[in-house]
């Protein structure tokens, strides 16, 4: 196992191996050589790529092998089969083991059960910045342009930046799976609603495309300001956003889907996947396997190495040196996607 290992690497444990060598390589190896010591000797007689990789990844390949193999000459002054002795206890101290907690899943809403880690007490900061009187600028039609003063409203919270204090009342914010938080109303959510296919629903964006301008004091901090101009455009941009859902008929959907949903996924992303890294390893091995074959045999029919991940030698050999029938050329040179290829897969055994 330790001279398989060195060969093809150990995901789980983070061996590297050999690149370009997986489960299939590495058992038919040590078959025929025995070990990976005699695979480095005899590297000359593999096929170019292997005897190349081998030949450059040797030390690596014998360090991965001594990683994977099991020390059984170390002198302990306990007997580890009684760990109940407390004979065991200095082990973990001499070596610098951390004692690990790990927190229990969270409920939905984003509130750990008892034993988790304490929260976080973030401070809460209360900071007073002035503001002048900015204009509201229609972004539709007309001209208008209406003048707004600085407001708020009775119990309700802006919320800008990444807290995980507890707050009360009615919370607008945008984008609270971010924040960790549940929110009445969520601006980034209303506007993912109205242009689904949007690529990105930055606050300022946002503002600027409503027509939201909201200047502070010039002694304002510029973080504070930024911070303060977040919040504040969030509340500004609540109403014409839910406008927008109603008008296309999405309220039902944002209030009892898309909102409910967000302590949900709040709570999946502190849980977490598991991912059984071991069988992912193996999945790895077993693709990097195949690929390996299938660029051997395509080197094959080419008569000579090349590297099919280069669109320039992927084209030379294709309608240079076997003259396939090209598609279209570009400024760098003919296309070799996949339209291209599917037009000529039966000319030859190379392309498919």
């Amino acid at each position: 196992m330790p001279d398989f290992i060195g060969l093809k690497g150990d995901p789980s444990d983070n061996i590297p191996g050999i690149p370009g060598i997986g489960d299939k390589t590495a058992g038919q190896l040590i078959a025929q050589y025995g070990s990976l010591e005699e695979v480095i000797e005899h590297a000359d007689e593999l096929t170019p790529a292997r005897s190349r990789a081998v030949t450059e990844h040797a030390e690596q390949a014998r360090a991965a092998k001594e990683l994977a193999t099991m020390r059984r000459d170390l002198e302990l002054d306990c007997d580890p089969a009684e760990p109940r002795s407390g004979a065991a206890r200095p082990l973990a101290a001499e070596g610098d083991v951390p004692a690990l907690r790990v927190p229990e899943p969270a409920q939905p809403g984003g509130r750990a059960r008892r034993g988790a880690y304490p929260p976080r007490r973030a401070k809460s900061t209360g900071v007073a910045v002035p503001w002048r009187e900015g204009e509201l600028s229609s972004s539709g039609c007309g001209s208008r342009r209406t003048r707004i003063a600085p407001r708020s409203r009775p119990r309700t919270r802006l919320l800008s930046g990444r807290g995980r204090q507890k707050l009360e009342g009615e919370i607008v914010a945008h984008d609270a799976k971010a924040l960790r938080i549940e929110a009445a109303d969520d601006t980034m959510i209303a506007a993912y609603l109205i242009e689904p296919s949007r690529a990105s629903y930055e606050l300022d964006d946002l503002a600027a495309e409503y027509g939201v301008e909201l200047l502070p004091e010039p002694e304002a901090e510029e973080e504070t300001a930024r911070l303060v101009r977040h919040a504040a455009a969030t509340l500004r941009l609540r109403e014409p956003l839910l406008e927008r859902v109603r008008e296309r008929g999405h309220e039902q959907l944002y209030r009892e889907i898309e909102l409910p949903l967000t302590p949900v996924l709040v709570a999946m992303e502190q849980v977490g996947v598991k991912i059984d890294t071991y069988r992912m390893g193996e999945i790895t091995a077993r693709l990097a396997d195949r690929v390996e074959e299938l660029e051997a045999k395509a080197q094959e029919l080419a008569g000579e190495e090349f590297m099919l991940g280069s669109t320039q030698q992927v084209a030379r050999i294709l309608f240079e040196k076997l003259e396939l029938t090209p598609g279209r050329k570009g400024k760098t040179g003919y296309s070799t996607d996949t339209r291209v290829l599917r037009t000529i897969r039966g000319e030859h055994e190379i392309v498919p």
